[in-house]
């Protein structure tokens, strides 16, 4: 998936993996270290590009070399330390998959990936794989196939439009009455550039787990994130004739039972963009509204794929993306209609984007690095006939699927209406943490433009980026720094006097201001019991129409 922390990688959504060896605390300046592909630019401070190796699956711009994700590591790539440290590479180990496609002249590196390494005869041995994804990614974003597109610069602010918070109106539940419909969903983040472009579709396998988690019900609308070709995962597994699929914005791909559903409408409509930290672009969520064409019964359907960094919100915040997707549903869909919306949120329930949403839907269910996948609805915990992970089908993360029943007679789960699944949500935090080891590392919040301020007199430290035996060149890392130590609640990264520097508070902010070329966060195990304490007001069903 897309996630998580900065690494090289070819196509967001469609990208390359690499992992660090664990290492104690304050010696990360010894790990694995790729280049950046979008350079840190903060209140005028330009940070160079070398960052952290994580992994990835986000969505770039033309050909430009990715930031990847900490939180998908399904291969890895391991480089000499030392060799990185340098800022070389043994030639019998340089190639594009190493370096990154599209990266400017390197002249520290054995060969080249850029595109005029044909005409100086230095391209690395694997270019060509370069220039097929470098096409690919560059006509997704509207620019001719060979042209030499920028990375997209990251503005200054925000985007107002995006970033507009504000009371609003209540969502409603499913239209009372009428014949009985089962719905059954599909979430899955299809992991596109390493299960597609690196193992040629790994025999199949996600389209395999599709087909056979279908033998008992067939789903009627499946979300699909990282998809840059939908009919190709169900094509070989004979699933196609069945489906209608649309290639949606921001490689998604949304597929409907076409036998059984009639497409009203669809659309896009961009609700979030990264941090410049992580920068990529813009977010979108795509939608269709089907009608069941036995009952003429409506469905919404969003699928959603969100900003990074994770656990953020983007440059506008957590709560801003979740009441732009609220405020597509109510702009597009029509009261009466079921709503589902689903995807891989690039947030999970230790987020203000996860949070914010439990005020305005039912939480259904949620997997995949602390809940990054999710399926909300506007469904009562009542009509849930299901909910389960299918498995990974060769992906970083699960597919998840839900069985709603709505309409007249719903059959009740319990003889009381059971808890909201974001009880369990919040639960899984603290089961699950986050480690300290990249492969699984997350943050418990971040918050753009932002410095945290706390009371006097409690537990701080600050740390100055001087590796090798402090390196918090860069927000994740001064946020790992925090998760490190028990003492440590929130923090605030800032570069703005040319040194990074890493502030630890022993307790959460009790004032926040927005301030450029800062960034603070709360710790994995506050932002836990942050998220427990919200859980118990998450909402189990809504009104009728």
């Amino acid at each position: 998936s897309d996630l998580r922390s900065p690494v090289v990688g070819t196509s967001a959504n469609t990208q390359e993996e690499a992992t660090y060896n664990q290492k104690p605390l304050m010696q990360v300046a010894g790990l694995p270290i790729l280049f950046w592909a979008v350079a840190l630019v903060i209140s005028g401070t330009h940070l160079d590009s070398h960052g952290p190796q994580l992994a990835n699956d986000d969505e770039c711009a033309a050909e430009v070399t990715c930031a990847l994700s900490a939180l998908q590591h399904s291969s890895s790539t391991t480089t000499s330390a030392d060799a990185v440290n340098d800022g070389m590479t043994a030639a019998s180990n340089a190639s594009c998959k190493l370096y990154g496609c599209g990266a400017a002249y390197a002249p520290e590196h054995a060969c080249q990936c850029n595109a005029k390494c044909s005409k100086h005869k230095n391209c690395c041995p694997d270019y060509d794989s370069c220039t097929a994804l470098e096409n690919t990614s560059a006509e997704k974003h509207g620019v001719p196939s060979g042209s030499q597109a920028a990375v997209p610069a990251a503005p200054e602010r925000p985007v107002d439009s995006l970033c507009r918070t504000s009371k609003l109106a209540k969502l409603w539940g499913p239209e009372a009455g009428g014949a009985v419909v089962k719905i059954k969903v599909l979430s899955y983040n299809l992991f596109w550039y390493t299960l597609f472009e690196k193992k040629g579709g790994n025999g199949n396998s996600a389209g395999k787990l599709i087909e056979t988690s279908m033998r008992d019900q067939p789903f009627d609308v499946m979300g699909f994130q990282e998809c840059q070709d939908g009919p190709a995962v169900l094509e070989p597994v004979g699933l196609l004739e069945q489906y209608e699929v649309l290639q949606t914005t921001h490689a998604t791909c949304i597929a409907f039972r076409k036998d059984t559903w009639a497409l009203l409408s669809k659309g896009s409509r961009e609700v979030a963009e990264d941090m410049r930290s992580h920068y990529f672009g813009k977010r979108g969520a795509s939608w269709v509204r089907l009608s069941h064409k036995n009952t003429s019964r409506n469905l919404f359907f969003i699928n959603h794929h969100g900003p990074l960094e994770m656990n953020s919100g983007g440059q506008c915040g957590g709560v801003a993306v979740a009441q732009n997707l609220v405020r597509l549903i109510h702009a597009e869909a029509t009261p009466g209609d079921t709503v589902i919306l689903v995807g891989d949120f690039n947030a999970n329930s230790a987020s203000l984007t996860i949070q914010e949403l439990w005020k305005h839907l039912v939480l259904v269910y949620s997997d995949s690095f602390g809940g990054v996948d999710n399926i909300f609805g506007n469904v009562p915990t009542t009509s849930i006939v299901s909910k389960k992970s299918l498995g990974h089908g060769g992906s970083d993360h699960m597919a998840i699927s839900a069985v709603f029943s709505v309409g007249a007679d719903v059959e009740q789960l319990a003889s009381n209406a059971p808890k909201p699944y974001a009880v369990e949500s919040a639960k899984a935090l603290i089961a699950n943490p986050p480690t300290h080891d990249w492969a699984g590392f997350w943050c418990g919040l971040f918050e753009d433009q932002t410095e945290y301020f706390v009371a006097d007199g409690g537990w701080t430290q600050t740390v100055q980026h001087n590796p090798p035996d402090a390196d918090v060149k860069y927000p994740q890392f001064c946020c790992r720094v925090c998760q490190a130590e028990p003492k440590c609640k929130s923090w605030t990264w800032e570069a703005e006097h040319g040194v990074p520097t890493c502030r630890l508070h022993g307790t959460k902010a009790i004032k926040k201001v927005h301030r450029g070329g800062y960034i603070s966060g709360v710790s994995a195990s506050q932002a836990a019991v942050d998220a427990a304490q919200a859980a118990s007001h998450a909402i189990s069903s809504l009104g009728p129409p």
